[in-house]
């Protein structure tokens, strides 16, 4: 059986999507954990000029930050 490793997104009460990754406690090594995910997730729901993202698009963690993630070309 094929393991998928796409993970999971959550949603904020704005709509805005957000890919969590691996479910916590799976984290590979290397990768951020839940609590750091929890700690940049924090901050960047308080930052005031946090952008919306055009429907489709979604957030992903870097090791600091959410970033812009876009699903579609055509733009």
């Amino acid at each position: 059986m094929a393991t998928d490793h796409r993970g999971f997104f959550v949603q904020t009460a704005d709509a805005a999507m957000i890919h969590w990754g691996e479910s916590p406690g799976e984290e590979t090594s290397g990768t951020l954990d839940a609590e750091e995910k929890w700690e940049i997730l924090r901050k960047w729901a308080k930052n005031p000029s946090r952008r919306s993202l055009p429907e489709g698009d979604y957030w992903a963690f870097s090791r600091s930050e959410l970033k812009p993630v876009e699903t579609r070309r055509d733009r």
